[in-house]
């Protein structure tokens, strides 16, 4: 039987907090919910980050996290991961504060 990997996007904040909660050593990209020229191209990427990275921790307060303009794609392996990016048009940037060793 051949397992396929699953990729979340919560849609609540509270749907994310409960999948950072249950899978702490996972992984997330951060990413617009629907990028286009309106966003200044700096922000026209998507962010590959560990899911413990405080730059995108459901912890800190009044962060919109999937409420607001980006959504967060959730996965225990970044194969399924850097599968779902390659389907959408921006860069995929690794956080540099997350220490991303991956392979």
């Amino acid at each position: 039987m051949h397992i396929v990997p699953v990729v979340e996007l919560p849609k609540t904040e509270k749907a994310y907090r409960e999948w950072v909660r249950a899978y702490p050593d996972g992984f997330v990209i951060n990413a617009l919910k629907e990028p286009d020229d309106r966003w200044p191209s700096s922000m026209r990427v998507m962010i590959f980050h560990r899911a413990d990275c405080m730059r995108i921790s459901p912890a800190t307060p009044k962060r919109l996290n999937v409420r607001g303009h980006t959504i967060k794609a959730c996965s225990m392996t970044p194969l399924a991961l850097t599968t779902w990016a390659s389907l959408r048009s921006e860069p995929l940037l690794f956080c540099c504060r997350c220490d991303m060793h991956i392979g």
